[in-house]
């Protein structure tokens, strides 16, 4: 549990002593074990040995660096140091404010200083000199401990520090109520079904009261609104740590939280109030109380552990908070309590719960989760002297499929955006609330893709919205261009049949649904020349019924048709074109994740708007081996094929690229017409076959050569003859 004891006395004084009558060995960090994993002993003038004090700073940087380690996880530690000057007590402040710990003092400074002086002379090694212990008792007798800091016998360390059972007698019922999730609705109705609060009974929150419902904000203001009844215990889920690291000002995890909650209530709440309310949760609750006759022990936790004989002082709070084991573990640590725990000891639970399992899982074990956030049940039991008896709510106020799936795709978004702002690979441009978001040069010159830059091509994001506006491919690679795609690494990967598509050689277009308006833009920049282009084609290309049907299509499926943009006047490339064109190559979902549309849907598509669509080879590509011919055939003979090249889709939805030997040969005459421009030497550059291109292309005056290389090698092939 989330409690820190500092031990206070001068050296021999019994510190080491206490801890070991108590078994706090693993629960302990001592200042000296920090000492002499820096140092060995020193040797003193007189030839004794001693632990070294040269590393003090570096030594309690550790320790101050390990106790926080253990902190986040709210765990139980022991500080054994001297503590007689007070300069150590403020960093132990601020971290217990920070992790909501109770400070305890274990006082040693009764033990006299001829008793310390004794013990020292007998320490071998651990031998302090005894002018040092002399001025630490004379500074300690002179110190004045912080008001803060609760002085604790060492007599009294039992019975102040570990936790006590309370008497739940004192009341008619016991109500355990399980998570909330933002629902107030239905858990009003329990409570004026259940007592209302009254002083008689007593109620008991396992937490997670906030996130995925439509109420978090009444939610929050009911729970602040009776936090200080004495007969109101609110423990901590994991949900309400969103809530420390908000008030920290700590960076928030939990996407949910920070992208849909939090905009719920930050404005309409007192941050002192929240503070009070975050230090109110309790880690864990247990009590005795008479039921049927015979005493039983109740233990509530927001997660659930299984049985241990250790005080609950000892055992983490992340544990109570978060459950022991994995999220699905929670039916093994259900029947381990049911095994070993004593017949009186009775477990009740919720945050997991996700084979839907009945309120009582044993007679022991009590499960109060209930999905109440989808429509399920607000669960709680209530416990008297006749027994235990479970109680559900259905409850009515839920988001439903629709919205809730909004939200979950509205925080992976917005988590999306920190990653992306966060990595060197990719680069946003904005417009107003629109981004746009694409890897960098670097990231495509050093091929470092991971699932990031991969995603980062041409993805448009509205910002304030946290929604996806339109997106392109994820990129995807030419076959042996990297590991993914070494042939030999396909044999492996690849589903058969294979479908093969026309690779058309112009811009990417995006086409999608934007503020009610059809956007069209490429990759990076919608106020771009490029866009430009790209929206006359759309005007040129669609009627005025053709596009509205489009914005209705793209609206009603949020998706983005992505095209192939044809201007061979604006834009040429490699690959001749006659006149303009705009081919429409898939349907891609508005999403993080990469989903298209099938052919026959596109297809469909095309028919009905009237736009070309990407053409479908008849190549029969059902093994391994007739898909090697292929990539042999149209990498290797130049003349196999006159177009840049051909997308490959598997059966599982996978694709490559293959870019044809005349296609990579044509391209990289451009380069060396762009050498020869420069007045650089580009023989180096030649591809194989090319000498005679090159020793026509010295023969010529670059300033009177076409633009692009598709003019340059018109004039070559009618000049030569040469028909490449």
């Amino acid at each position: 549990m989330r409690i820190l004891c500092l031990l206070r006395g001068i050296p021999a004084s019994g510190k080491s002593y206490f801890i070991h009558e108590n078994n706090l060995e693993e629960y302990t960090l001592c200042a000296d074990n920090f000492r002499l994993a820096l140092s060995s002993p020193v040797l003193l003038p007189n030839g004794d040995c001693c632990i070294s004090q040269n590393n003090d700073k570096e030594v309690w940087d550790l320790l101050f660096s390990c106790l926080e380690k253990r902190m986040q996880q709210g765990q139980f530690t022991v500080v054994d140091a001297t503590h007689t000057g007070n300069h150590n007590f403020p960093e132990y402040k601020d971290l217990a404010e920070k992790y909501k710990y109770r400070i305890y003092c274990v006082d040693f400074s009764d033990v006299s200083l001829e008793t310390c002086l004794e013990r020292n002379a007998l320490r071998g090694f651990r031998k302090v000199p005894e002018n040092v212990i002399r001025r630490m008792h004379q500074r300690m007798m002179a110190q004045k401990l912080p008001g803060w800091l609760k002085l604790v016998k060492r007599e009294d360390f039992r019975s102040k520090v570990l936790y006590r059972e309370h008497d739940f007698d004192c009341y008619e019922n016991v109500y355990i109520i399980g998570d909330i999730h933002g629902c107030n609705t239905v858990l009003q109705e329990f409570l004026r079904n259940n007592g209302n609060l009254s002083e008689k009974n007593l109620y008991v929150f396992l937490g997670d009261y906030l996130d995925r419902g439509k109420e978090n904000l009444e939610v929050l203001n009911f729970l602040i609104s009776v936090m200080n009844k004495e007969n109101v215990v609110l423990l901590e889920g994991n949900h309400e740590n969103s809530i420390r690291c908000y008030l920290n000002n700590e960076v928030i995890r939990s996407h949910y939280f920070k992208y849909i909650t939090l905009p719920e209530i930050e404005d309409k709440l007192d941050r002192v109030q929240l503070r009070a309310f975050y230090r109110k949760l309790a880690q864990c609750y247990c009590g005795c109380m008479t039921v049927g006759g015979r005493k039983q022990h109740l233990i509530m936790s927001h997660g659930g552990i299984p049985y241990t004989e250790k005080n609950p002082v000892f055992i983490n709070a992340s544990e109570f908070i978060k459950g022991v084991g994995r999220y699905e573990d929670y039916m093994n640590v259900a029947r381990q309590w049911n095994e070993h725990a004593p017949a009186d000891c009775i477990q009740f639970f919720g945050h997991r719960n996700i084979d839907e399992s009945p309120v009582k899982l044993f007679d022991n074990v009590y499960n109060l989760e209930g999905q109440v956030e989808q429509g399920g049940c607000l669960r709680a039991v209530r416990v008297n002297s006749d027994g235990i008896y479970p109680l559900e709510y259905r409850n009515s106020v839920f988001k439903e499929k629709a919205s809730a799936n909004k939200d979950d795709s509205m925080a992976l978004v917005g988590k999306a955006i920190e990653e992306f702002r966060g990595s060197k690979l990719i680069d946003e441009k904005s417009f107003g609330d629109l981004s746009s978001f694409n890897f960098t040069r670097d990231a495509f010159n050093n091929s470092r893709w991971n699932s990031l830059t991969v995603l980062a091509r041409g993805l448009y994001v509205d910002i304030r919205a946290l929604k996806i506006v339109a997106r392109g491919y994820d990129k995807f690679f030419n076959i042996d261009e990297n590991r993914l795609t070494y042939l030999g690494n396909l044999k492996e990967r690849l589903k058969f049949p294979l479908t093969v598509y026309k690779k058309e050689n112009g811009f990417l277009v995006l086409i999608s649904v934007y503020k009610d308006e059809l956007f069209v833009t490429t990759k990076s920049n919608p106020e771009g020349k490029m866009a430009e282009i790209a929206r006359e084609l759309v005007g040129k290309m669609l009627s005025a019924e053709a596009a509205a049907e489009l914005k209705n299509y793209l609206f009603q499926n949020n998706c983005t048709l992505l095209c192939e943009g044809i201007c061979p006047t604006e834009d040429p490339h490699i690959i001749s074109y006659e006149r303009d064109d705009l081919i429409m190559l898939d349907l891609v979902k508005n999403d993080l994740v990469y989903e298209k549309k099938p052919f026959s849907e596109l297809k469909k598509l095309s028919e009905k708007i009237g736009l070309k669509c990407k053409v479908q080879e008849q190549f029969n590509l059902t093994s391994f081996d007739e898909f090697c011919g292929f990539y042999k055939k149209y990498s290797e003979d130049i003349s196999a094929s006159k177009e840049e090249g051909f997308v490959i889709e598997d059966s599982s939805g996978f694709q490559v690229k293959l870019k044809t030997l005349y296609y990579r040969y044509w391209k990289q005459m451009r380069t060396v017409v762009g050498r020869f421009r420069k007045g650089e030497s580009f023989k180096n550059s030649l591809p194989k076959g090319g000498a005679d291109f090159g020793r026509w292309l010295q023969s010529k005056n670059p300033e009177e050569l076409p633009v692009d290389i598709i003019g340059i090698r018109d004039i070559y092939m009618k000049e030569t003859g040469n028909i490449l």
